[in-house]
């Protein structure tokens, strides 16, 4: 308790000014405070603008990756519908009588058409 009171008239004598009546803080003019709204106004105003146009850069940047994402897709994904059609008719020309000859050719195309998925298809990272 004692410490509050300590406290409380520090502060009591720290406003008071040297003629022992309270000091009130300066009051700005009403021009002054308007003055500040309108500066603050004006400078808010200008950064939603420059966020507005970064947001809009930032767009057309996503737009582009995904524009170049897709077309580097669409090509992996042609490319692997081309070496499975080939694999697919292949399989159509094995017969019981040259399975075994083509055993080792099928499996080869199958192995490299794995590797290509696996080195070519990621998820564009």
């Amino acid at each position: 308790m004692k410490t509050i009171a300590s406290l409380f008239f520090v502060i009591f004598v720290a406003v008071m000014n040297e003629n022992g009546k309270a000091q009130t803080p300066p009051v700005k003019s009403k021009t002054d405070s308007v003055a500040t709204y309108e500066v603050f106004i004006k400078q808010s105003k200008e950064k939603i603008k420059k966020n507005e146009a970064s947001i809009d850069a930032l767009k057309e940047k996503r737009d582009k990756r995904l524009a170049d994402l897709k077309a580097k897709y669409d090509s992996q994904i042609t490319a692997l519908e081309s070496k499975n059609k080939a694999i697919r008719k292949k399989v159509k020309h094995v017969s019981p009588s040259n399975w075994q000859t083509m055993q080792a050719s099928l499996n080869s195309d199958m192995d490299a058409f794995e590797n290509f998925l696996l080195n070519n298809a990621d998820d564009g990272e």
